[in-house]
């Protein structure tokens, strides 16, 4: 069976042909760091924290999600937001397991408890009841939602090479 994880296609350009982690951004490509950190920007603090199992800090991972792109999009549609676009399908075989971790987040600074080691068997493929709840009360307050909240994250410490990787194109 083939197991995969799946990272938004982003709007900005790409640095060459790998996903690279915010820290490696800052380095090599200045200009793209600045436009991807600004989602960080009323939450600054997210780049002090140690990220447990992978030893390094929040900026030092590429963040995925296991939930397939279709689940996510419709369930957004649902609520009458727009999570249309592309994303990488990234095949887990593909990637350096001892380089990946599990993050369930809640909406506050993380802790060592909400990290847990990377097992496939622990991945989840559906939309959590917090973060339907989470998206109705923004539909509600008519505030826009962040992406993947209260949805389980895949971390990766390293770079992915996109050249190989299926793009999956969802419109709600």
């Amino acid at each position: 069976m083939n197991i995969c994880v799946y990272h938004r296609v982003p709007q900005q350009p790409i640095y060459g042909s790998q996903l690279l982690p915010l820290s490696t951004l800052r380095e090599k490509a200045p200009e793209i760091y600045d436009v991807q950190r600004r989602k960080y920007e009323s939450r600054q603090e997210l780049e002090l924290v140690t990220i447990p199992y992978l030893d390094c800090l929040w900026g030092d991972v590429i963040f995925m999600t296991s939930i397939h792109p279709r689940v996510l999009v419709d369930t957004f549609a649902a609520y009458g937001f727009n999570l249309s676009g592309d994303y990488f399908q990234v095949p887990v075989r593909s990637l350096d397991l001892s380089a990946l971790c599990l993050l369930q987040p809640q909406m506050k600074l993380p802790t060592p408890q909400d990290f847990s080691p990377f097992r496939v068997s622990d991945l989840e493929r559906e939309v959590s009841c917090q973060m339907r709840r989470y998206l109705k009360e923004n539909q509600e307050s008519n505030e826009d939602p962040f992406l993947f909240a209260y949805s389980q994250h895949v971390l990766y410490r390293g770079n992915i090479t996109i050249s190989s990787l299926e793009i999956i194109s969802i419109s709600s």
